[in-house]
């Protein structure tokens, strides 16, 4: 056997690393033959620095994709460097196909998103020259906050408030006059009802409170449904420009 180490980062599509602003990233190595558990961890550091000019040993994928907007960087001193991250290290005794898998979770859960990487790997390499291997992370972070399943509006009610939180798969807020502005994402809620249709739905639009944006806090109205029974809540958000997509769902009993 023969100790072999690859440095994996996860870095969010359009966004910064996978740090403690989402509650970093789930690193699983495994061999793709026997499947055998290689290496697996909870990744640590911070989300890397912002810049606006491409500079050695950064991050690509966001740089060349959006050039007039600030741009998130690996650091290029440190050592290692700050930026969150996983050394795995395990040992080899041949060369062997590689799975190198991510998960996203927000506060310690995973929220499904997830992203990987098959590679041949031989014994005693050193896959650890900064930024190491970084693997995207598509989609978007939504969590529905309001209505709550255990108290659902009441039957008198002509409408369902429904409240969201849509950030960056990196936890990055969304705001207007910052990286990400408002007019990037559509984000919006449906009622599903028991057969499978969509009820109702409506446009989900920026919270504000006395004229000023709270941000990543999106807000929309319901119809309430002419029948009852047990509804499905989904919030959806898009990042047209990115591709980024995400989701939550929750059962209301109406």
């Amino acid at each position: 056997m023969t100790s072999t180490s690859i440095l994996v980062r996860v870095q969010a599509r359009g966004g910064k690393f996978l740090g403690p602003d989402i509650g970093y990233s789930y690193v699983t190595v495994r061999n793709v033959a026997s499947g055998r558990l290689l290496a697996q961890s909870v990744a640590a550091g911070d989300s890397g620095q912002l810049g606006t000019t491409l500079v050695p040993n950064v991050s690509t994928g966001v740089v060349l994709s959006s050039p007039t907007t600030p741009n998130w960087l690996a650091p290029t001193s440190g050592t290692p460097s700050p930026t969150a991250g996983f050394l795995a290290t395990f040992d080899l005794d041949a060369p062997a196909l590689i799975e190198i898998s991510a998960a996203g979770t927000p506060n310690g859960i995973p929220n499904q998103h997830t992203t990987s990487v098959r590679m041949w790997i031989w014994p005693g390499a050193q896959l650890t020259t900064e930024p190491g291997l970084v693997l995207e992370l598509p989609g978007l972070n939504v969590q529905i906050l309001t209505p709550n399943p255990a108290q659902p509006p009441p039957v008198s009610s002509t409408s369902i408030a429904v409240t969201a939180w849509v950030t960056m798969m990196c936890g990055c807020k969304i705001i207007d006059g910052g990286a990400w502005p408002t007019g990037e994402f559509d984000v919006n809620a449906y009622l599903i009802a028991p057969g499978g249709t969509i009820a109702s739905s409506c446009v989900m639009a920026i919270q504000t409170n006395d004229g000023k944006q709270v941000a990543s806090v999106f807000t929309g109205s319901l119809p309430y449904p002419a029948t009852s029974g047990e509804y499905q809540l989904i919030v959806g958000a898009v990042q047209p420009a990115t591709s980024n997509a995400g989701g939550s769902a929750l059962v209301l009993t109406l």
